[in-house]
């Protein structure tokens, strides 16, 4: 499966607002490398760039098994987007 990036119309405007780019894509995608690269790219033009971790690495990481724990639950992916909401405020 291909990385996806949404650029969110990042090059559109050189307003002081800030802009996201969202890289998904499965395992082995390509999407950590991506993210080096547009940082580094980004960083050389001047930008500061804020790279925010995705929830379920931050969890797994913490060592809580939250997510493995209820994986069946059909709302886990509403906790993923509600927490990811929280950290991008």
């Amino acid at each position: 499966m291909p990385c996806h990036i949404c650029w969110q119309g990042f090059f559109l405007t050189m307003k002081r607002d800030i802009k996201k780019i969202v890289l998904t894509g499965g395992p082995c995608a390509g999407k950590t490398t991506a993210l080096v690269r547009i940082n580094e790219y980004l960083s050389n033009l001047g930008y500061k760039v804020f790279i925010v971790p995705e929830i379920p690495t931050m969890v797994t990481a913490s060592g809580w098994s939250y997510l493995t724990d209820n994986a069946k639950n059909p709302q886990i992916g509403k906790f993923i987007d509600d927490a990811m909401d929280e950290i991008e405020r």
